[in-house]
C-alpha cells in the first residue's frame, strides 16, 4: 500500500508541474521566432547529409528474420514477408506489404 501512495504522490507532482510548465511559458511558435541568419555554432559545424537508400547491403548475414521482427501492434509477420532488396522502389508497396492492408504502419 506504501508503494501505490508514493506512486499516486509522484503522479501528482508529474501533473502539477507539468501545468505549471503551461502556465509559466507562453505558446511559442516558429513562426514567431525571427531567423535572419544560421547561429553562430553552425558556421564552424561539419553537416552530414546520410542517404539510407544508397549503402550497400554488405553482409546479408546480418539482414532481419521473420524470426527476428515483430509486428509492434499484432506480434505477428506475414508469410511472405522478406527483406527489402536495397535497389527496390522505395515508393512502391511490396507484396506481403499490400496484403496487410493499407494501415500496415
Amino acid at each position: 500500500m506504501k508503494i501505490k501512495n508514493i506512486f499516486i504522490n509522484l503522479w501528482k507532482a508529474h501533473l502539477c508541474f507539468t501545468m505549471l510548465i503551461f502556465i509559466t511559458f507562453p505558446e511559442l511558435k516558429a513562426q514567431d521566432l525571427s531567423f535572419n541568419q544560421p547561429p553562430e555554432w553552425s558556421r564552424q559545424a561539419i553537416w552530414y547529409q546520410i542517404f539510407i537508400e544508397r549503402f550497400r547491403d554488405g553482409n546479408p548475414e546480418n539482414n532481419p528474420t521473420r524470426n527476428t521482427c515483430k509486428n509492434a501492434l499484432t506480434d505477428s509477420i506475414p508469410d511472405n514477408w522478406t527483406v527489402t532488396p536495397w535497389n527496390y522502389d522505395w515508393y512502391t508497396m511490396e507484396n506481403w506489404a499490400k496484403e496487410t492492408g493499407p494501415d500496415f504502419y
